[in-house]
């Protein structure tokens, strides 16, 4: 093969990875399903990670449904709005109860959600789902994913072991924690004061939650950037 043939293949292997998102380039009332779907399931603001959780007796973690599903909702269609609104095309899983020792500890995937962004709020718009109302002066991050039993812990429970680190700054505890069950498919909202501020040169942030459940989760401001404003 010519060296000129191998470069333009080359550059074009490159290109698609460095293609702009829906979000980085137009206005949300221009995405499509699928790219606000993205925005909640898989993107700046959005991850998908691994919790471990505290289970009461005679429960099982219900089975992982595959590489778009949460382990609870389904499907990647399967997402639902903060404050109760089903999906677009999800299916609602569910634990099992069967014989188990007294106490157990479960590993269980979680998506973890920068609620109170704006780009998140307006893909719930997109897809007909309520969002977090905006101006509040707090940040507020979504925990998604996890087993109706979860409900059957006190928000305190998490507020306790909750924090906001950011790097190279002192950690912010969380200062109230929500519980919402819509559809019968718990949402832990955690809610932050912004009393350190972030900017897109702050390095990394990460979630953090010990006790009830486990979970680590960094988030980089410098990605998290939309139509040229940092959005948290």
């Amino acid at each position: 093969m010519r060296p000129s043939a191998a470069f333009s293949i080359a550059c074009l292997l490159v290109l698609p990875l460095h293609a702009e998102q829906a979000w980085q380039s137009k206005p949300y009332a221009d995405w499509t399903v699928r790219e606000a779907r993205q925005v909640l399931m898989d993107s700046p603001w959005s991850k998908q990670t691994a919790g471990r959780l505290s289970v009461p007796p005679g429960f099982s973690a219900p089975p992982h449904t595959g590489t778009l599903g949460d382990g609870v909702h389904g499907s990647i269609g399967g997402t639902i709005g903060t404050y109760g609104t089903r999906g677009v095309d999800g299916e609602v899983g569910a634990g099992t109860r069967e014989p188990s020792a007294p106490a157990a500890t479960v590993s269980t995937p979680v998506t973890v959600r920068w609620e109170s962004a704006l780009p998140v709020r307006q893909a719930e718009i997109k897809l007909t789902q309520d969002p977090q109302p905006a101006g509040e002066p707090v940040y507020v991050i979504a925990v998604l994913g996890l087993p109706r039993e979860i409900g059957m812990y006190s928000p305190e429970d998490f507020r306790s072991r909750a924090f906001l680190r950011i790097k190279g700054k002192k950690k912010i505890p969380a200062d109230g924690v929500k519980i919402v069950m819509p559809d019968d498919k718990p949402v832990v909202l955690l809610f932050f004061p912004k009393t350190t501020e972030i900017t897109t040169d702050t390095k990394e942030v990460e979630i953090t939650l010990s006790g009830v459940l486990d979970l680590r989760q960094k988030f980089a401001p410098k990605e998290m950037v939309y139509l040229g404003d940092l959005e948290l």
